[in-house]
């Protein structure tokens, strides 16, 4: 097993980077993974103009036969080192876009005083969009790397090695958020299996928005067409939609169908007597006349049971986004026992969604047993009683458990 380690180091902004790389190393080195370093302050690559160079060739192809990558620089202004970005602008080129595909990424940012957590999330963002996975991170400042001897530093940068190390070594695969995904830089025309009437908005009689960039779109439902929209409809949407029906057939029950203004004119308009725009056989009134009321209402939709992986699926449906502006957060969701799934919660400042599978860096890993999550789903008692009572069991940053009560409005 071989992981390279790429990092920007230089002279003058060091801040520790070099020790706490080389305790990194011997991590792995008693692990008996091969090490491979290539120094960013060494290679020293020209800016990215939109050419390929030597100098880049000879890293890509090392990352190619590289298990796993440790990408590690310096904070400057809350963003990554210049040695950093610069390289990372290369991967852009058509020749290198698959360069980080499902590689396994240990992210480490290290900072004189602060922002080492705004480089870090930099970097997070580009191996997502890069198609890699962000299996471990590590944001530090220079006191830290001064005190790696101490046992809360030094345990938690072994900690996180070993938990890369495993990682990698599984092959384990993940789910990258919806917001990133694999970037295509030589595929820009709409795929050829795509119907016509898909790819220009239109599917039959249903109007599809088609994507800003001339018809192009990763939203598999259009691949699937109109009828699979209807079919993926959350049964909340659902209730929504009967809930709204019921309403517009009770309040127009019996033909009462809304008077025009009081000054609106007819439709069609009278010239001397005649309807315009119709033919003579049409002006006459209409027999037997048009009943206008509606059907008998139809009777009320039970709302199914569901499940509780369902019901996790749809958190971001009861999320209150006025509570958690500015939180960025990734909550690892992970039941056990009758009805056995993961999955995450992504967080963005007011913005919530949920995706299937293990998150790259939860920052959160909630674990319990199916009657105990679903008793937590039905409000019948908090995440955090259900842990004070032992039913549940947390991992990571447990100030998110306190929080989650409050984020989600979870109905009895």
């Amino acid at each position: 097993m071989k992981i390279l380690h790429i990092y920007g180091n230089m002279q003058h902004y060091d801040y520790g980077l070099e020790v706490l790389l080389k305790r990194v190393r011997n991590v792995f080195a008693e692990l008996g993974v091969e090490n491979q370093d290539v120094n960013l302050g060494v290679v020293h690559p020209p800016y990215y103009d939109g050419e390929t160079t030597q100098a880049i060739d000879g890293i890509v192809e090392s990352i190619k036969n590289a298990d796993g990558l440790v990408l590690a620089c310096t904070s400057q202004l809350s963003a990554p080192s210049a040695l950093m970005q610069s390289f990372l602008e290369y991967l852009e080129h058509p020749d290198y876009h698959q360069t980080f595909s499902e590689k396994h990424c240990l992210l480490i940012t290290l900072s004189q005083n602060g922002g080492e957590k705004s480089a870090l999330e930099y970097l997070a963002r580009v191996v997502q969009l890069l198609g890699g996975y962000v299996v471990a991170q590590m944001g530090l400042q220079a006191h830290h790397a001064a005190g790696l001897e101490d046992s809360g530093v030094g345990e938690f940068v072994d900690k996180t090695a070993e938990d890369f190390y495993r990682a990698t070594h599984q092959r384990r695969k993940y789910v990258i958020p919806q917001d990133f995904g694999t970037k295509d830089f030589n595929n820009i025309a709409a795929p050829a299996d795509i119907p016509a009437g898909v790819a220009t908005g239109l599917t039959g009689n249903a109007a599809i928005p088609a994507a800003a960039n001339g018809g192009i779109t990763s939203d598999p439902l259009l691949h699937a067409g109109a009828n699979h929209l209807h079919s993926s409809l959350t049964d909340q949407q659902e209730q929504e939609i009967d809930e709204i029906s019921r309403l517009i057939s009770e309040k127009y029950k019996g033909g009462d169908l809304p008077a025009p203004a009081a000054n609106e004119p007819e439709f069609p308009q009278k010239i001397g007597g005649t309807p315009v725009g119709l033919p003579p056989s049409l002006s006459a009134p209409l027999s037997p006349p048009i009943n206008l009321a509606p059907a008998t209402p139809p009777a009320p939709v039970e709302p199914r049971l569901k499940t509780a992986r369902q019901i996790t699926q749809n958190l971001p449906h009861y999320f209150q986004p006025q509570l958690s502006s500015g939180l960025q957060a990734v909550i690892q969701i992970s039941i056990t026992g009758e009805e056995a799934f993961e999955g995450f919660l992504y967080i963005h400042s007011t913005e919530c969604s949920y995706s299937e599978g293990a998150a790259p860096a939860p920052d959160i890993i909630i674990m319990a047993d199916t009657a105990v999550w679903m008793d937590v789903l039905k409000n019948k008692h908090t995440a955090q009683k259900a842990f004070m009572i032992g039913g549940l069991k947390v991992r990571g940053d447990f100030v998110l458990l306190t929080k989650f009560d409050t984020l989600f409005k979870l109905e009895n």
